[in-house]
């Protein structure tokens, strides 16, 4: 017959019973030391909390971000509607200046114009042509 392998795990310690025959298991599992305790406790209280700090933070931050990105939209939607405005009022200006040239640049008027400042029509038109590098 062979011998078992030993163990990897300590083998639990016994606790003795207490007198009334409570019925509590023979053995339990030793406690870890007061350090131990101590650490654990710390960090456990301290992972939820942080957690939900952060995540808080976190929260809020998104929630700024879209109140901000709202405001935006909105102040660039105002704008828009501005520069419409401005746009609707440029065009009937433009329409406006144009039919005044269209008016001022009349054959007719400019004829008319240049009889009362006592200009006459010519009645023979002369073309004089000019030599390059003839000689002044």
């Amino acid at each position: 017959m062979s011998v078992p392998a030993p163990s990897l795990h300590p083998a639990p310690t016994p606790v003795p019973r207490r007198a009334g025959g409570d019925r509590s298991p023979a053995w339990t599992p030793a406690a870890p030391p007061a350090q131990q305790r101590r650490a654990t406790r710390r960090r456990t209280s301290r992972g939820p909390t942080a957690f939900w700090i952060l995540t808080a933070l976190l929260v809020t931050l998104l929630i700024v971000a879209l109140v901000s990105l709202s405001a935006l939209l909105v102040r660039s939607s105002f704008r828009i509607e501005d520069l419409r405005g401005s746009i609707s009022a440029l065009r009937e200006e433009q329409e406006a200046l144009e039919t005044e040239v269209v008016t001022l640049s009349a054959p007719s008027r400019i004829a008319a114009w240049a009889r009362d400042e006592g200009m006459i029509v010519a009645e023979s038109a002369q073309v004089l042509r000019v030599r390059a590098g003839a000689g002044a």
